[in-house]
């Protein structure tokens, strides 16, 4: 018995070189040539390139945004006009509105402010510092202040926008509970 093993081994050895060998030579008859690309140099960007591109994008996007913001101070400007409107017919009703009255100090105030920040962020977007008129980065540190100095501008605003539109609301509510308990006086005839 011992003897049936010894006899294989030499053959089981055999075999499996054989196999490797053949596994070895099979990958080697796989792999191509590998020919260099020929073709155009690569384009060495400028350093901070990204960089400068993010910065354009972020300054395209202020603009947006401050042109969007500008239709919203319009909304809240017609907003205080339809609100005195509402006052005026009101008084004429003989409706007490000193609750409303209350509230439009703190709503011009805010439309007010939000005003002031929104002439800040476009004086700021109007002088493009670090831009060129196309909005190209002319000077990186210059226009990456333009960009900080104008979202924070433009943010300020619209924070204020938001009180405004609290405000606005509690007015809305306040209306309707006067309307809901206004009862019209009777006209005597005569």
């Amino acid at each position: 018995m011992k003897q049936d093993k010894k006899r294989r081994t030499p053959w089981l050895s055999l075999i499996s070189a054989g196999i490797i060998t053949a596994m070895v030579l099979t990958g080697v008859a796989n792999v191509g040539t590998a020919y260099a690309d020929e073709g155009v140099d690569p384009i060495t960007e400028k350093p901070g390139g990204q960089i400068d591109e993010r910065l354009e994008t972020f300054y395209s996007k202020l603009n947006e945004w401050y042109e969007i913001q500008d239709g919203n101070i319009g909304k809240a400007n017609n907003a205080i006009q339809r609100v005195e409107e509402v006052l005026a017919k009101a008084a004429e009703l003989g409706i007490d509105t000193s609750a409303i009255e209350a509230l439009m100090p703190a709503l011009y105030a805010t439309v007010d402010q939000a005003e002031a920040y929104h002439a800040r962020a476009n004086q700021i977007l109007t002088e493009h510092a670090g831009f060129n008129g196309g909005g190209k980065v002319k000077d990186r540190q210059q226009a990456l202040e333009t960009c900080k100095s104008a979202r924070d501008a433009l943010g300020s605003a619209r924070d204020s926008l938001l009180e405004a539109r609290e405000i606005v609301r509690e007015i809305i509510e306040i209306a309707r509970d006067l309307r809901e308990s206004y009862a019209p006086a009777a006209d005597v005839a005569s």
